[in-house]
Order: C-alpha cells, then sequence, then structure tokens
C-alpha cells in the first residue's frame, strides 16, 4: 500500500503478524541478501506494448509524466470536466484487473461515512466502545483519528522483532507477506504506547483497524460490508476484495518489482481495510465519478476535515493538495503501491479526474502533476 507521504518501500505497506507461513528468519535473511544481490546484478527487462488500446491522445499526455520503470501493463482513465470518460491502455483495457493499494482506503473512509450516515457509530466513538477486547490506551482512539491519520498508531504494527524481520524478508523475496486476523490486530493495539499530542502520521495498522471497527459495528466481515454498501450499490463488477488466497482467480494477474522481478499476488487478510482491493480503470473512474458529484454512498468521506502534512489537508482518507502557483488547480487524491503494482486517482477542482493503475512497484505519481495542470477546463 503506497503511503503517501512516503516512498514504496516494504516497510510501507502495512502490518504483518500471522504465524502460519512462518519459516527459518536466518535462513530468510540470507535469501533476502542473495536476492537483493541478484536484483542489483540482473534486473529484468519488461516493457510496455506499442500499440495503444483506447484513447491515444490521453496515452500521449500521461505516459511522458510516469517513471519509467518495468511495466508490462498500464491503464487509464480520465474524466473530463464535462464529464466524459475515455480509456487508453498498454498491454491492459478498461477491465483489465490491477492491485490498487491504498486506494483503497478511500473505500474504508466511504464505509465510515456510511456508518455515521446509519448511526452505527459516531465521528468521536472510540476503538474500545466497539471493540472492548482492545483494554489499552489505544482504546481511546476516535474513528476520525483513524481515518485522518491523527491517531498516534504507527505506520505499521508487530507483535514482536521476529515477525517485522519475518514481514520484510518476505516483501524482499516477493512472497505475499500478509495473512493476520483480527485477533492479531487488537493484540498489536494491546501494545501500542500512544504520544500524548499526536501529530498526523500516516497509518496503515490505522486503516486495517478502521476497517475491522466498521466491520465489527454493523455486525459482520470487512468484505461483506464493502460489497453490500459499496461495490454493489454502483455496480463496480470488475472490484473485489482480496481477503485471503481462496479470493484470488486461479491465476491472477502478476506484478514486478522496480527490478522488473515477479512477486506473488497480495491476500491482505485483517489489513485488507488498508489495501486489499483489485479493481480496473473502468470501475476506479465510476468510483471517482460518484464521489466527486456526491452520488456515492459514503461520499461524505470526500470533504477536508483536518489539516495534513506538507500543508495539505485529509478528508475521510481523501488528501487534498493546494494548489502552488497561478497555473495549478486544488487536487484532491490519493496513490497506491504494493509489492508488484502502483496507483493514481486524482480529481480536480474543475472536475478533471485521472486513473492510472500499472502491473510496477514503480511509482505513477507523477500523475499528479497531470491533474494539477492548467487547461483542462474547457
Amino acid at each position: 500500500m503506497k503511503a503517501t507521504d512516503t516512498g514504496s518501500s516494504p516497510e510501507g505497506t502495512g502490518a504483518r503478524i500471522g504465524t502460519s507461513r512462518s519459516f527459518s528468519i536466518g535462513a530468510g535473511v540470507l535469501a533476502a541478501i542473495l536476492a537483493i544481490g541478484l536484483f542489483i546484478i540482473a534486473p529484468v527487462p519488461r516493457t510496455l506494448p506499442s500499440h495503444v488500446t483506447g484513447d491515444a491522445a490521453v496515452m500521449d499526455a500521461v505516459l511522458p509524466a510516469l517513471e519509467k520503470g518495468p511495466r508490462t501493463r498500464l491503464a487509464l482513465a480520465q474524466i473530463s470536466p464535462d464529464g466524459e470518460t475515455v480509456f487508453a491502455g498498454k498491454g491492459a483495457d478498461e477491465h483489465a484487473i490491477f492491485e490498487i493499494g491504498s486506494i483503497t482506503k478511500t473505500f474504508t473512509g466511504a464505509l465510515l461515512a456510511i456508518a455515521i450516515e446509519e448511526g452505527e457509530v459516531t465521528p468521536e466513538t472510540t476503538v474500545a466502545e466497539i471493540i472492548p477486547e482492545v483494554d489499552s490506551e489505544a482504546g481511546s482512539i476516535t474513528l476520525t483519528e483513524l481515518a485522518t491519520h491523527r491517531s498516534g498508531l504507527p505506520r505499521l504494527g508487530y507483535t514482536s522483532t521476529a515477525h517485522r524481520a519475518e514481514f520484510f524478508v518476505r516483501s524482499i523475496l516477493g512472497r505475499d507477506p500478509y495473512d493476520e486476523t483480527d485477533e492479531d490486530l487488537i493484540a498489536i493495539l494491546n501494545q501500542q504506547d500512544l504520544p500524548d499530542d499526536p501529530e498526523p502520521e500516516y497509518s496503515n495498522l490505522g486503516f486495517a483497524v478502521l476497517g475491522m471497527v466498521l466491520a465489527r459495528a454493523a455486525g459482520t466481515d470487512y468484505p461483506t460490508l464493502l460489497e453490500d454498501r459499496i461495490l454493489d450499490p454502483l455496480e463496480l463488477n470488475d472490484t473485489s476484495l482480496i481477503w485471503d488466497e481462496q479470493d484470488l482467480p486461479p491465476e491472477p494477474p502478476l506484478g514486478y518489482t522496480v527490478h522488473g522481478d515477479r512477486v506473488e499476488a497480495w491476500a491482505m487478510g485483517a489489513s485488507s481495510p488498508a489495501g486489499g482491493i483489485r479493481s480496473s480503470s473502468h470501475d476506479l473512474a465510476i468510483w471517482a465519478s460518484a464521489v466527486a458529484d456526491g452520488t456515492a454512498p459514503g461520499a461524505a468521506g470526500f470533504e477536508p476535515l483536518d489539516d495534513y502534512t506538507k500543508g495539505r489537508q485529509i478528508g475521510m482518507a481523501w488528501i487534498t493538495v493546494p494548489p502552488e502557483a497561478e497555473d495549478e488547480q486544488l487536487v484532491t487524491y490519493h496513490n497506491g503501491g504494493t509489492s508488484g503494482y502502483s496507483s493514481f486517482l486524482g480529481i480536480g477542482e474543475d472536475g478533471y479526474t485521472l486513473v492510472v493503475l500499472a502491473d510496477s512497484q514503480t511509482d505513477v505519481d507523477g500523475a499528479l502533476d497531470v491533474v494539477k495542470g492548467s487547461g483542462h477546463s474547457e
């Protein structure tokens, strides 16, 4: 899950807790060192095909803004200020499936807005009010604090140094590092020492906890909650949450590291609310359009609630970036990154919207500059 403040290193991806796939840490570290050496010595070339599906003009406008990387599939969706949606792709059409990483957080934020509308929680409901098993000071964290990265929780959570090492090693080796449960998240929360006056700090752990709390408040599980309240109403038929390996198709499309090495698909377990969705440019265009015009379930989560880092503001996951020059516009966005995928969804103040999905860990954050740029209004 790409953290919007930092790079997409393995340490920016979430909490690794479970033990069902444990292995020798010593052997794993040695393998990781060898793997890193191979990455440096022999990067694997991966290139996009020359043929463009859909609107070639959109591809020509966006591709130069993206950092070059070992990609084989790239899918774009553009919504103009007048509401026209067009798609473009290389090696992928608008229904091609990608891991979207932390763009998942915008769905979890919307689920919070829906839960507030339904009266299941309030913005100030605390974690312990819904999950009394959290009997540490982390129980006093409010749901708004989780959604705006002001909880004081760290970016990641681990039960031990060994678990932290295992997560890192699995990430380096291109293996899925996730299999934690809600019980693991509760155990992590009960180990936390929170700062007295926390500053905004991007927390994948926080959004995993938020999803767990919202599901408990609704009396269901997170995958069902997401499907019933957002995916089905908007008919996002390309979109699914990958909670465990059984949710993956028989041969899921796989992505690549920054070095071009193929990596495993992610099945994120209890961390899924922070980054476990797979989707298409088609569905994310529907999602973005409905959020922007206020018709999406939970669209209230799009509006800024608090100050964030670097002069930005934050809503329920959504980051709002002010213009930095006269020829720029305000943009509200989220990005994402997994071990083998990168993603971006940005909505300009004038309505211009851009979705970028790629099958490489190399980020696509240059898309933000495209949305910021002037000249989109017609």
